[in-house]
């Protein structure tokens, strides 16, 4: 694997390192990528007024308007499909290896088991 942060550790299951490595989990990285710069900028406003002091904690997002294929997008769903995964579960760690190298496609057909990270 490539270098990591330091003070984290990799996804044991194949699920997190399918969400670190499959181009499906593009946009999710995406959006964490851009939850860190953002939570970094506010720390940095809390220090001292930056060019962002009226749009942090402004909940105006008209500047940002949701894009296709994502312009129909209801926060509902996202909670509906996380429900749904809950009950039904999204990835079976032993299914056949989509790319040759042994990882495990995922299939939604067991339901997630926790693991411990160790943190909390």
């Amino acid at each position: 694997m490539s270098a990591k942060p330091p003070g984290t550790a990799w996804p044991r299951s194949t699920a997190g390192r399918a969400c670190i490595t499959k181009p499906e989990y593009a946009d999710l990285r995406r959006v964490y990528t851009a939850r860190v710069a953002a939570e970094w900028i506010w720390q940095q406003d809390a220090r001292q007024a930056t060019d962002y002091r009226k749009i942090i904690n402004s909940n105006d997002v008209k500047r940002w308007p949701l894009r296709a294929p994502h312009q129909g997008w209801k926060k509902t769903d996202v909670f509906n499909r996380y429900v749904k995964i809950f009950k039904e579960g999204e990835f079976n760690s032993a299914g056949k290896s989509d790319d040759g190298g042994g990882t495990p496609t995922p299939t939604p057909t067991s339901t997630p088991t926790p693991t411990s990270t160790g943190a909390g």
